[in-house]
């Protein structure tokens, strides 16, 4: 009896979810913009292959850029639509069912979802670059509204090859405690250094999270200071500070590389790396030392590390 009444409940379960797929699912899709014969989706999966050679790549790049600013939409509305949660749950919920109503065409037809286009939308905005900043108010709009970590991730992602509005968004972001994953927002501004100049506004604050913010992102401040390079009267005494404080060998160790890619600009952490020299811990010595023959080779100890 129990069985029967599952089974019933069950398609009761799929009628109902048949319904609201039939209400919610778009009337007017919106049309692909094409070059060369081939719709954007087809050239955002060539571009997407990890088999394609650079020539393939090449072309697949120039074949994005010239649909440009009327990818738009597309790639906003895909980065927007990812797998609902209750979608996610039907699929699971569905998939448990005895095979002998699974394979039916009606649970089957339940189970169809069209292809999951999140990942290659956001390759599509970092060919454009700062071609689409026109999407970023709505990519902020969702990043600041929606509970999903990984839709989250999604726009992040999406945000950081937007150039200059992206920067602005994220640095915005990184102060709201609405956004769950601040770490990935530092190491997604920390991997902006294409923006020139234009990074020094980050830096301020990558250096407090440097100092001030958890383990993950402050190993993501740290790391991204040493990759941006730039400000180092506001980064190296982060980074100084962050090798003398912490107990992780793993945050000195990247902490010692940070300082070592201002090269001579870092001169400033120099009595930080010499006191590392002498840490009991080897790893800590050989990267500091290495870090002083970038910065100032006459403080480096040779004969021991290295010649």
């Amino acid at each position: 009896m129990s069985g029967r009444r599952t089974v019933v409940n069950i398609c009761v379960c799929c009628g109902c979810m048949a319904l609201a797929i039939a209400f919610f699912w778009p009337a007017h899709p919106l049309s692909e913009p094409e070059y060369d014969g081939r719709k954007l989706s087809d050239w955002l999966d060539y571009y997407n292959k990890p088999s394609r050679d650079w020539e393939h790549q090449d072309h697949a790049v120039t074949a994005l850029r010239h649909i440009g600013t009327n990818a738009l939409p597309l790639l906003l509305e895909w980065i927007r639509n990812e797998p609902s949660p209750w979608r996610i749950k039907l699929n699971g919920t569905l998939g448990r069912l005895p095979t002998a109503i699974k394979n039916t065409s009606f649970v089957s037809s339940l189970r169809q979802t069209s292809p999951d286009r999140t990942s290659p939308a956001v390759l599509g905005v970092g060919v454009l670059k700062s071609e689409a900043a026109p999407i970023v108010p709505e990519l902020t709009r969702l990043l600041n509204q929606t509970s999903s970590r990984r839709r989250q991730q999604v726009v992040i992602r999406a945000l950081g090859y937007t150039g200059k509005d992206g920067l602005a968004s994220l640095m915005q972001a990184l102060t709201d405690s609405r956004v769950q994953d601040h770490a990935l927002i530092v190491d997604q501004i920390g991997w902006m250094g294409y923006l020139g100049t234009n990074m020094e506004s980050a830096i301020p604050l990558l250096a407090r999270c440097a100092r001030e913010r958890s383990y993950q992102c402050q190993e993501s401040a740290v790391s991204a200071l040493g990759n941006l390079a730039r400000e180092p009267h506001i980064s190296i005494p982060a980074l100084t500070n962050c090798l003398e404080t912490t107990s992780s060998l793993t945050l000195r160790l990247t902490a010692i590389n940070s300082i070592a890619r201002f090269g001579t600009n870092g001169r400033a952490g120099v009595p930080s790396l010499l006191r590392a020299v002498d840490d009991p811990d080897y790893f800590v010595q050989a990267a500091a030392n290495s870090a002083l023959q970038k910065i100032a080779p006459e403080k480096a100890q040779t004969g021991i590390f290295g010649p």
